[in-house]
């Protein structure tokens, strides 16, 4: 199979999207409150963006304090969704450096998904901002403080992920084919 940025924009976005929602409604299913998510997204549908791409709202290492700092007996659910994002985004790092084959189709690949999800969350800012707001930086949040803390934590990922996605290009050894 030939490998290109396409095949890895594809699917290190199909991967990270799919897995972001995954753990959703696992987190969710675990403490009994997917019914209320999916009432939220019937009134709110612009929500539904912030399932897929929930892992851009997240600094890698406030979800590693999640892990950490959260009591597994009652909230089993959120150490699932925090290691589950972490998670999505190594693995969508991978898949874009396989996929990539070589360095710039590789790194390429991870940073249009990347872009895309950073994108897509400050559109559903815009779309709904008076309930997605509160998802992203808490109740008070006005719409320019929460689309620069969604375009600075974005970034964050990025730059995190895309040195994943290079060491990943160097074991594999497409570097420079």
């Amino acid at each position: 199979m030939e490998k290109s940025l396409g095949r890895a924009f594809i699917f290190s976005f199909i991967v990270v999207i799919a897995l972001s929602f995954m753990f959703f409604i696992i987190g969710y299913s675990m403490l009994g409150t997917l019914d209320h998510r999916f009432t939220t997204a019937s009134t709110h549908p612009s929500y539904i963006v912030l399932w897929l791409t929930y892992p851009y709202t997240w600094f890698p290492w406030d979800l590693v304090i999640e892990v950490m700092t959260r009591d597994p007996s009652t909230q089993a659910g959120l150490i699932i969704m925090s290691i589950g994002f972490i998670a999505s985004l190594v693995v969508g790092a991978i898949v874009a450096a396989i996929f990539g084959g070589d360095f710039s189709n590789s790194l390429g690949g991870w940073v249009l998904t990347s872009l895309i999800c950073i994108i897509s969350i400050i559109v559903t800012l815009f779309i709904d901002n008076g309930y997605n707001l509160i998802w992203i930086c808490g109740s008070g949040c006005e719409l320019g403080y929460g689309v620069i803390y969604v375009i600075i934590v974005g970034v964050v990922n990025l730059l995190i992920f895309s040195g994943i996605t290079l060491l990943t290009v160097l074991v594999v050894g497409n570097y420079g084919k």
